[in-house]
């Protein structure tokens, strides 16, 4: 009775990968910080904060860098939920996140 006393009144709180709601407002995720444009695609693709918290600190499958048209660098995680992130390794910003399909997905695991 007193463990359960202490969950209930002493401010327990859920860790982050159980949070489901959706953000309305750029915030830091540990070291990374998720930009403006990617809680606006989160917001539009139904992502939650807790599943892009998994994405960032679970294992998970890394591209190389790349850099786009403008000479922006880049790098994508892909994690166990099937979600993707961009990331710029210079200040571990999250510039975007989607959604990837079950397909696509054990396609790439296998490899």
């Amino acid at each position: 009775m007193r463990k359960l006393f202490n969950i209930v009144f002493r401010g327990y709180r859920p860790s982050k990968a159980r949070i489901t709601s959706i953000p309305r407002s750029p915030y830091r995720d540990g070291r990374f910080k998720v930009s403006i444009h990617s809680v606006q695609r989160m917001n539009q693709r139904g992502i939650t904060q807790g599943a892009l918290h998994t994405n960032l600190h679970t294992k998970a499958i890394k591209t190389r860098v790349k850099r786009d048209n403008l000479g922006r660098p880049s790098y994508n995680r892909i994690s166990q939920n099937k979600i993707v992130s961009s990331i710029n390794p210079k200040n571990n910003t999250v510039t975007t996140v989607r959604r990837m399909h079950t397909k696509k997905f054990n396609k790439l695991k296998w490899r």
